[in-house]
């Protein structure tokens, strides 16, 4: 979220709006405790279902119990069914209503926003979802709605990245060429692109008078409906472990740039996931970051996947309590994020001290509705990788019940320094006593390619914490850090070893089978073809031999 210029044009906002009761609520209510498991599936499902094809600009309405208010103040009540669909920016606020089993009710609101996002990705939109009781009401002096006019090139002319000759050309137009236009200077030499970019306005035609076009800042941010707003959320209200705290998320879709939005006053760049909690000036405000990055200029802060930030209202304004924390993984993993278009895996961001390095370590905890087996599995990338190439097995693990905890070893990812192979056997002894700190007594290594070779040797030095390693595509000797010689250091602990039968990077079958050999209690799985470490899982179903090795891991029924 790092930009030092900002020409941002935030378009209108969509909200798709569903607040949802069980399809069929007298059953659930009848379960008991069951309810509000089955209330959060049920109205997850159903608002996905039911809002699904709403397209950009337009509303879906699911339940009369998501108030809807029009920017003359009435309540809007146009919405009566689940799936009526209508053009929204005239709302001036939306309000969803707390999870409550015993009636079978639990409101859900989805918006998306266009954003500074160009017409010509009509699929791409930020979205917004509010869920439990949740208010959020957009800003007095928001920018109204207008008309875009299609402006046409009479010659080539270039695109600025701001209403001048001084600022960078961003593209181009051939003459004949006609786009969009949504805003001017004042005296209108210049016009604003829909895209963000800007025109010389003698340089380009229009049907209509462009002066019918608003007066925008020349590089301030501007806002649309809904786009800088106020919100409020219940705290602490989750009714079960499958419910989470009341809230909003706001997700930005995957390589579209960066898109700025303003809560309660505070300015937020993104191209991320985020979570807000609270707003009421009485009980704080939480801002989790989920994954990527956010800025936050006002406050010359950087926020992390993995990390939220505290702030309390002094005098009226927004102020940041000290630094950026772990976030709480077990708090937030039952955020409803399969409304969200791109999968976001929750977890907790720690920097993990290990001689002259800070290991920037993610933390997996099992779900609170799976039985945790009290183990842990930590996973080491191969060279050049980070942690990351695990996505394809983080889920699997945690719903087995095991807490995950994945580095970006030195030199790598989110980890400064050099890469430093020699040490990373030593290195993963710290991970594991972060582990311990988590609570989990033992645990299986898990590596890749040189990660494979140092989750080796570290294991076995482990013998009172590691109880297994799984290898992909280890090596004879990668960068020092040698297989054979560690392998008989197992002491008959359970070994998986994978590998392609014509890998050329350094860990083919022929060298695998000599790494199985000097070893008891190792399980072969040799494919082919030539792919190394965790690109095995891009074309082979991993999943299938590595849970069935943890499945049958000794402990694996109470740790």
């Amino acid at each position: 979220m790092k930009r030092t210029q900002r020409l941002v044009r935030l378009m209108p906002v969509v909200l798709l709006v569903a607040s949802l009761a069980l399809p069929i609520a007298a059953p659930v209510v009848a379960q008991g405790g069951d309810a509000c498991p089955a209330l959060v599936l049920a109205a997850v499902e159903a608002a996905d279902a039911f809002c699904r094809e709403t397209g950009r600009n337009q509303a879906c309405y699911g339940h009369t119990l998501v108030e809807a208010t029009s920017l003359d103040g009435a309540r809007d009540a146009s919405f009566r069914q689940p799936g009526d669909i209508r053009e929204v920016v005239t709302l001036q606020a939306v309000q969803t209503a707390p999870l409550d089993a015993a009636s079978g009710q639990w409101g859900i609101a989805l918006i998306r926003i266009q954003a500074s996002l160009p017409d010509t990705l009509p699929g791409q939109n930020v979205t917004i979802v509010l869920f439990g009781d949740a208010l959020l009401s957009g800003e007095a002096g928001a920018e109204a709605p207008s008309t875009p006019i299609a402006v046409t090139a009479t010659g080539s002319v270039n695109l600025r990245a701001g209403p001048s000759t001084t600022h960078a050309i961003v593209g181009t137009l051939a003459a004949g060429e006609s786009t969009l236009a949504d805003g001017r200077l004042a005296g209108g030499a210049w016009l604003r692109l829909q895209s963000g970019a800007w025109v010389y306005a003698p340089l380009v035609t229009a049907e209509v008078d462009v002066s019918a076009l608003p007066i925008v800042a020349g590089e301030e941010v501007t806002y649309g409906p809904m786009q800088a707003f106020t919100f409020r959320t219940g705290l602490g209200d989750a009714a079960c472990a499958e419910a989470p705290e009341s809230g909003i998320l706001i997700q930005t879709p995957s390589g579209a740039g960066q898109i700025t939005l303003m809560f309660n006053g505070i300015e937020i760049q993104l191209g991320s996931t985020v979570a807000l909690q609270g707003g009421a000036p009485d009980g704080g405000l939480i801002l989790a970051q989920l994954e990527g990055t956010g800025m936050l200029p006002g406050y010359d802060g950087t926020l992390l996947g993995g990390q939220t930030w505290s702030f309390d209202s002094l005098d009226g304004v927004w102020t940041p309590v000290g630094d950026p924390q772990p976030l709480d993984a077990r708090r937030y993993a039952s955020l409803p994020v399969d409304l969200l278009p791109r999968p976001v895996p929750i977890y907790e961001r720690h920097v993990v001290p290990s001689g002259t390095y800070g290991i920037v370590t993610r933390y997996f905890p099992p779900p609170p509705d799976v039985p945790a087996i009290g183990q842990s599995a930590l996973l080491v990338h191969g060279r050049g990788l980070d942690w990351a190439s695990w996505l394809w097995l983080i889920p699997t693990l945690q719903a087995m019940g095991w807490g995950v905890v994945v580095p970006d070893m030195p030199g790598h990812g989110e980890t400064g320094g050099e890469p430093a192979y020699g040490d990373w056997a030593g290195l993963l002894g710290d991970l594991a006593g972060f582990a311990r700190d988590l609570g989990y007594g033992t645990g299986v290594i898990v590596g890749s390619s040189i990660g494979a070779n140092a989750g080796l040797v570290a294991c076995a030095g482990l013998a009172d914490w590691c109880r297994g390693a799984a290898l992909l595509s280890p090596g004879i000797d990668y960068f020092g850090v040698q297989a054979l010689p560690a392998m008989p250091g197992m002491g008959g602990r359970p070994a998986l070893i994978i590998a392609s039968e014509q890998d050329d990077r350094g860990g083919p079958g022929d060298v695998a089978r000599q790494v199985a050999a000097a070893g008891d209690n190792v399980t072969l799985q040799i494919y082919d073809g030539n792919l190394h470490g965790t690109d095995l899982a891009g074309q082979y179903d991993l999943l299938a031999p590595v849970g069935a090795w943890l499945e049958a891991f000794p402990g694996m029924e109470g740790g």
